[in-house]
């Protein structure tokens, strides 16, 4: 009525008081005073709101994510919903009422709660803030609906939208440890455990860089950022990339160094040592090994990734092996440090030597980027397991020239004072275009034309592959675990993937058995739009410029540190087994969930059974993802990996970090 003509309302007795109804939007008044002579002039107007209206409805009732990213990734948050399923909890959040109502400020929030969504509301939390306490949803209830509604002096107010909420039955035999990280598989050790305590090496969603205590026993956690990298590469643009995790390397006297950097960094090699033993708290300032400081670091190539920091305990050496180079053609090279010097400024490198090249002149494989895992004997010896490229960038799928694997190993001369290089065969390779006393093997050449040849695991020129792990068995050989992809047609392909053991077995190396004798990725398109599962990929799309084409990504395995007849992997389990379009649906709720599970053999790796299910019914939106097994753990932890919503490397994770023990029947082998 504010502007509207002036009714008459009530005439009242001098010094009298009245009532009147106001209008929703509020009234205009004025007061004139009569007597026998007649009325007065007008008073001045003035204009009254109801002191009663309760609040609008709140808006935009969602799940919430326990580790939101950045505000300029690409991925579509509202959608990717994590939730806390294994003890059936979630975030609710919702905006505020872009008014509190007439009747004063909002004081609370109720959130009710439906078994049909329509009818039947009951109070199930209220509180101050705009997002709730966790709320457990009973195993039993298929859906809960939720909504929120305001309330101020005036009342409760109008009800939200309303929120659909799955019930789930997922179980994990294991601890989240660590709300926000992820890491990639080629940057090792990702996790250690030294006396009563494991720790993880993690790079999260906001690109820092960092690692976590976790004690074995009780599976409390502290958690320390090193650095932020996000922005070393491109000052305007955030890089936020799994391949940024830090390798933990736990020094004989107890304090940690961690190994990290940018993906493919401009600056060099990335490190923090801590200032007291097992105390992840206080830390030295970062250094950078640079050609740039060459008085104190090692002359190496820049840009440089994948850091694997490896002890030679007898030689009293660090052995430290990474990427170098700029894809396509990017080497791995290695150095070498004496053990004591490392934690300071002017440790003494050696200068960085190219370790395995690509084949110079030989095509397809000219010019490619090998991918290396290894791993230490704890004395004087560290095996490697290689490919002669990227398994998605050699050649069209289908052409015969997939990647392929390979071994050598490397031991330290301690009355040479120099490392010799070694195939499976223990024959000593000799490079005859190398240069320099210290090196006569370098640079190992896979499909090469010349120089040194390792021993071939797998031939990929039909079938390529991907290398994952590498142990040593009790005999003293090497175990090895890999994926396989049928090199495909059309613009997808990459559909039958496997998970493959072999050993060496003294003189040759076994035929691959295939672990679980099934296909572990048996839907045409798993890394899709929105979805929280690995492989194969997108073909030739993205977003906003990120890749998120990386046909070859695979949820993982990995040996246990201690036992080699056990192996962690991921699987694809149908939730629908009955329904046979579920192996090629395209439909993200249709093509399973990826869960871990444990493995055995107990014949050398001729068979496999499965133990165990680590987690079961995950949601279809989240992924378990690369597991690795601590090195030297007591059962306690024997395996973590990540867990969440994951479509890429670059900006497409929200994952949290988790760990299991081993499961009742574990036992070290008596090696």
């Amino acid at each position: 009525m504010h502007g509207d003509a002036i009714a008459f309302v009530n005439s009242v007795n001098i010094n009298s008081v009245t009532e009147v109804c106001l209008s929703a939007s509020g009234n205009d008044f004025r007061v004139r005073a009569t007597n026998i002579i007649g009325s007065s002039y007008n008073s001045s107007t003035m204009s009254v709101t109801p002191t009663s209206g309760t609040p609008p409805a709140p808006t935009s009732l969602a799940l919430k994510s326990f580790t939101p990213a950045r505000n300029d990734s690409p991925l579509d948050l509202s959608y990717f919903i994590f939730t806390d399923t294994v003890s059936n909890k979630c975030h609710l959040e919702w905006k505020a009422p872009d008014s509190s109502g007439s009747g004063g400020a909002i004081t609370i929030y109720l959130i009710e709660s439906s078994v049909n969504g329509t009818n039947g509301w009951t109070t199930v939390r209220d509180t101050g803030n705009t997002n709730t306490e966790l709320y457990n949803i009973t195993i039993d209830t298929e859906e809960v609906y939720f909504r929120v509604r305001a309330i101020n002096a005036s009342g409760v107010g109008t009800p939200s939208n309303v929120l659909t909420v799955k019930g789930s039955t997922s179980t994990c035999e294991g601890t989240m440890v660590r709300p926000n990280g992820v890491w990639t598989f080629f940057t090792n050790p990702r996790a250690v455990c030294y006396r009563d305590n494991t720790y993880i090496g993690w790079v999260d969603n906001r690109g820092v860089v960092g690692v976590t205590k976790v004690n074995n026993t009780t599976k409390e956690s502290t958690h320390f950022d090193l650095e932020d990298v996000s922005n070393i590469i491109d000052p305007d643009r955030a890089e936020i990339d799994d391949h940024d995790n830090a390798a933990v390397f736990i020094m004989p006297d107890g304090k940690i160094i961690c190994y990290y950097g940018a993906h493919n960094d401009p600056g060099g090699i990335r490190s923090r040592t801590t200032i007291y033993p097992e105390d992840i708290t206080q830390w030295s300032i970062p250094i950078v090994y640079s050609p740039a400081n060459t008085g104190s670091n090692p002359n190496i190539n820049l840009p440089t990734c994948y850091s694997n920091p490896r002890l030679l305990e007898d030689a009293g050496m660090l052995l430290y092996h990474f990427r170098t180079g700029t894809p396509p053609k990017a080497p791995h090279a290695i150095l070498f440090t004496n053990i004591q010097n490392t934690p300071n400024s002017t440790a003494s490198y050696s200068d960085a030597l190219p370790l395995i090249e690509s084949e110079s002149t030989l095509q397809p494989w000219a010019n490619q980027r090998p991918y290396v895992q290894s791993v230490v004997n704890g004395k004087n010896r560290v095996d490697f397991f290689c490919t002669d490229g990227h398994p998605s960038d050699l050649g069209t799928r289908g052409n015969g020239n997939g990647t392929s694997l390979y071994h050598f190993y490397v031991e330290w001369d301690k009355a040479a004072n120099k490392a010799r290089y070694y195939t499976s065969a223990g024959v000593e390779m000799v490079n005859p275009s190398a240069t320099g006393a210290q090196s006569p093997s370098l640079p190992i050449r896979p499909k090469h034309d010349e120089g040194s040849d390792p021993t071939m695991v797998w031939n990929g020129v039909n079938v390529r592959s991907w290398g994952w792990d590498i142990v040593i068995g009790c005999d003293g050989n090497p175990c090895v675990l890999f994926t396989t992809y049928d090199n495909g047609s059309g613009s997808f392909g990459y559909t039958n993937q496997r998970y493959m053991f072999s050993r060496w077995n003294g003189t040759a190396w076994t035929t691959p058995v295939d672990i679980t004798g099934a296909n572990v990725v048996p839907s045409t398109q798993t890394i899709v739009r929105k979805v929280a599962v690995s492989s194969p990929g997108m073909g030739t799309k993205g977003v906003n410029g990120f890749h998120l084409d990386e046909p070859c990504y695979t949820g993982g395995c990995c040996f246990d540190a201690n036992n080699p007849n056990i192996v962690y992997l991921v699987n694809t389990v149908v939730q629908n087994s009955t329904n046979n379009s579920d192996l090629s649906s395209t439909d993200p709720d249709r093509t399973g969930t990826r869960e871990l599970q444990e493995w055995s053999t107990t014949d050398n790796g001729l068979s496999w059974s499965k133990v165990r299910d680590i987690t079961t019914n995950s949601l279809h939106k989240i992924i378990n993802g690369r597991p690795y097994s601590p090195k030297n753990h007591d059962g306690k932890i024997a395996v973590v990996w990540w867990r969440g919503p994951y479509s890429g490397w670059a900006r497409c994770f929200n994952t949290n970090i988790w760990c299991a023990p081993a499961s009742d029947s574990y036992s070290n082998p008596s090696c």
